[in-house]
């Protein structure tokens, strides 16, 4: 296995997209002002985040159901499920590079 995800191979960063970063994270910080608030979060982004989350979901579940298919015995709990996105967090942070001058744009 890689060290590094290929979906994940990050752009190099020049001055154009250093500010396209910083803008994804001011409005990351804006959105999650709104959930801090107990709002709902609106714009593109609350948008994108729901439909990005479904479709993750919905990836899960079907990992899930052909778990149960495979191993009768046993039955994937909502525990599990968490586990699958703690894991794939800590596999997300573990691909992106230790040299970014920005980390804090990607976590």
């Amino acid at each position: 296995m890689t060290k590094y995800l290929p979906a994940l191979r990050l752009p190099v960063p020049d001055a154009a997209h250093r500010e396209r970063l910083t803008k994804g994270a001011q409005d990351r910080a804006a959105l999650q002002g709104q959930l801090q608030r107990g709002e709902t979060p609106t714009g593109y982004r609350a948008q994108w985040l729901r439909r990005s989350a479904m479709a993750v979901i919905k990836t899960i579940a079907e990992c899930g159901e052909a778990l149960d298919v495979e191993h009768p015995e046993q039955a994937v709990s909502m525990a599990d499920t968490l586990d699958v996105l703690a894991c794939a967090r800590r596999i997300l942070l573990a691909s992106v590079p230790p040299v970014l001058e920005n980390r804090d744009l990607v976590e």
